[in-house]
């Protein structure tokens, strides 16, 4: 796994729109310090694509890319999905998905599925 640290510099997102696609597009520029022990920059987009997917791309100073595709469903009132894929040059593809069930303002109850660690449960605390 990837560990990025070091300063972002983000500047204001950029406005996107056309007959087809409004959304916004937003560039990072990051150190990254990677498992091999290298330290490479890394450049990337978010935007927020039609039908509510958010996707990023990330480039960094070895050629390396990732891609993710994200998308978060309210089922009911209490029942959320969400789905992500991504492509990395480096690892291949990786996949999950999460449920997540709302107990009241604070706790949700999570069970998901990860293309690497498989399934999983926990607690998600918001504050």
């Amino acid at each position: 796994m990837n560990r990025y640290c070091g300063v972002e510099v983000a500047g204001e997102p950029v406005r996107v729109k056309s007959g087809f696609v409004t959304g916004s597009v937003k560039g990072s520029v990051l150190g990254g310090h990677f498992q091999d022990g290298q330290n490479r920059a890394v450049f990337g987009f978010e935007a927020l694509l039609p039908l509510n997917i958010g996707s990023q791309i990330w480039v960094d100073s070895e050629g390396e890319v990732r891609i993710t595709l994200e998308k978060d469903l309210q089922l009911t009132s209490r029942l959320g999905a969400v789905g992500e894929v991504q492509y990395d040059t480096e690892t291949g593809w990786e996949g999950r998905t999460l449920l997540l069930f709302n107990v009241n303002r604070v706790l949700d109850l999570t069970a998901g599925w990860h293309s690497e660690y498989g399934f999983g449960g926990g607690l998600n605390l918001r504050y």
